[in-house]
């Protein structure tokens, strides 16, 4: 009888264990779940962030190699030659 009782209490114990075990795994996958979810947003407005930062920059840097490769041009200034104040106004 005694051997009964404690088989009885060991199943008694483990129903309760499995119940806890499924919840919290259940849990568990709610929130890789949700963080899944919140990951994939982000990459997405980053990605596009990124892209927009990288059009700016591009843009940025054709406008400099333009600046570097500006030929001054005025009428028939010979190299040397001081330009007058009024080039510059």
């Amino acid at each position: 009888m005694i051997q009964g009782n404690q088989a009885d209490s060991l199943s008694a114990a483990i129903l309760p264990a499995a119940i806890l075990t499924s919840a919290l795994l259940k849990g568990a996958e709610l929130w890789i779940n949700a963080q899944g979810e919140v990951l994939s947003a982000m990459d997405a407005v980053m990605g596009g962030w990124m892209r927009r930062r990288q059009r700016a920059f591009d843009i940025w840097s054709q406008s400099v190699k333009k600046m570097g490769s500006f030929e001054f041009r005025m009428g028939d200034v010979a190299p040397g030659e001081r330009l007058g104040a009024s080039a510059w106004s």
